[in-house]
């Protein structure tokens, strides 16, 4: 797995290179002085950069080159040189992003490809993204593709045991992965968020083994003093992009779970994050609390830590949102575009009268139809209010926000006569055959223990199916763990999870 990722790497750096070199000949530079290295340099960050990454793991690289190479260069005739590669498929790019990505598949690897403009002539033998100098004269977004790389080299020079950050992240990410918490384009944590939090546990207890960090993580943030930031360092104000700083702006105020990157201009990783995904957060972490205390009392295994969240068994509604386009290279844009609006959709529906909680499936799953030849499904999960059922309200209304949602979606440049989307309620009786889990007891709320004796769940919600078409109308422990934390994740399915109904007391 690691041989064919770097043997990738080593493949893109080549074909990357040799395009720089003959670009920036072709804009009049002397041969003699251009080099392939000297006209670009391919760096790797995330999970793939700390050693963490699993057998499904993207490949993030950044593409750094001089100044005479403009970024419409690389979307440009980088693209048209990429989609001639027969090793390249699925190539799509998104140059209007917050952070401007080529994504495709390398020998079925998947892989994301930033680019960064150094104010530079030539690119030296030696480059130390560190180095603040190297950043005067870059526009914002080479700032924030520098970002991935920059804070991967402050977290290994962070923490005390590089080994043990390594392991217990391992472990992290699968537990987060399993439980349904993982991913920041729904409203949850990325994996440089996790990192974050498990680099500063490393740093609080600098001498643990790599099962005592997991245990600490979740009694650490459960009992964080959230909206509190997690910082691994001391953040710097001043400077060139100090602007940019997280803190500096009074919209950063709002933030209520904020992790905060090492490197300058420091930024929070979870700015998506609402109140609602960090009281599931929170639950997820107090189960994670009292599983681990059991574990470490030897009445249960580290296997229940790691149980897989029953997603489509533990809520009273769910929506279905169809992504449905005509070929492949449309569809990863079309479907990218709709995953980047599903945090704010959730926002909206829990302002309905009579929602409590909405919880987004992390993963798009696929679906086949005769009538498109690419179609997948984002999921949510509905919990609804018991104050609502008790005055007698039988009927949730969401048609007004479905329809404003597909009004964004089907206004968007984004969207060609190709591309379709399509919301569906359903119950959980009523759920697709293909996504039916086994019913497993749903998780009761606090305000629910009150009243269960005298209340009967039976809240009835009319299958309203809005089918709205805008378009149409220890040492064991840690064998344990070492070997828990290198299995794949699975996707998320088969056991209920405890719902918070509040976010807990914070000592």
């Amino acid at each position: 797995m690691a041989e064919k990722r770097e043997n990738i790497v080593a493949c893109l750096r080549k074909i990357i290179g040799a395009w720089a070199k003959k670009f920036i000949i072709e804009k009049g530079v002397p041969e003699n002085t251009v080099t392939e290295s000297s006209a670009s340099r391919l760096l790797t960050f995330g999970s793939y950069r700390l050693e963490v990454h699993s057998s499904e793991s993207d490949v993030d690289v950044l593409c750094v080159f001089p100044n005479t190479i403009e970024r419409s260069d690389f979307f440009g005739s980088l693209l048209h040189t990429l989609r001639a590669t027969p090793e390249i498929s699925h190539l799509t790019s998104i140059e209007e992003a917050y952070v401007p990505v080529m994504k495709f598949l390398f020998l079925d690897v998947p892989i994301d490809l930033l680019c960064a403009q150094l104010n530079l002539s030539s690119l030296p033998e030696e480059i130390n993204l560190l180095n603040p100098t190297l950043l005067h004269g870059l526009d914002d977004k080479s700032i924030l593709s520098l970002n991935g790389c920059r804070v991967a080299s402050q977290l290994v020079n962070l923490v005390p045991s590089v080994d043990t950050f390594r392991m217990a992240l391992r472990g992290i990410k699968k537990w987060a992965k399993n439980r349904g918490v993982y991913g920041n384009a729904v409203g949850f944590l990325g994996g440089v968020s996790w990192a974050l939090m498990t680099a500063r546990v490393c740093q609080l207890y600098p001498n643990a083994l790599p099962a005592t960090i997991i245990s600490r993580f979740f009694r650490t943030f459960y009992n964080w003093r959230w909206p509190e930031p997690v910082l691994l360092c001391p953040i710097q104000y001043t400077g060139v992009f100090s602007r940019m700083v997280w803190s500096t702006n009074p919209k950063d105020k709002l933030h209520v779970f904020p992790v905060i990157t090492p490197a300058y201009p420091s930024m929070n990783s979870t700015y998506n994050v609402s109140e609602s995904a960090r009281d599931i957060i929170l639950g997820e972490l107090k189960r994670g609390i009292d599983i681990t205390n059991a574990i470490e009392e030897g009445s249960k295994p580290w296997t229940e830590l790691f149980e897989n969240f029953d997603f489509f068994g533990a809520y009273d509604v769910y929506l279905s949102i169809f992504c449905c386009s005509q070929n492949a290279d449309e569809h990863l844009k079309w479907e990218g575009f709709i995953e980047s609006r599903i945090r704010h959709f959730v926002s909206t529906l829990e302002c309905v009268d009579g929602v409590f909680l909405v919880r987004p499936y992390p993963n798009s799953l696929p679906f086949e139809t005769e009538k498109f030849s690419k179609v997948s499904t984002f999921w949510l999960g509905l919990d609804l209010d018991q104050a609502a059922a008790k005055r007698g309200r039988r009927n949730i209304d969401m048609t007004y926000e479905v329809v404003h949602f597909l009004d964004i979606l089907t206004s968007s440049e984004e969207k060609t006569d190709q591309m379709q989307a399509i919301v569906h309620c359903y119950s959980p009786q009523d759920l697709p055959a293909y996504i039916r889990a086994t019913t497993q007891p749903k998780p009761v709320r606090v305000e629910e223990e009150k009243t269960k004796a005298t209340e009967d769940k039976s809240m009835i919600v009319e299958d309203q199916n809005h089918e709205v078409q805008k378009n149409q109308a220890q040492t064991q422990a840690q064998t344990q763990v070492q070997t828990l934390a290198q299995t794949p994740a699975q996707t998320p399915a088969q056991t209920p999870a405890q719902t918070p109904a509040q976010t807990p007391a914070q000592t």
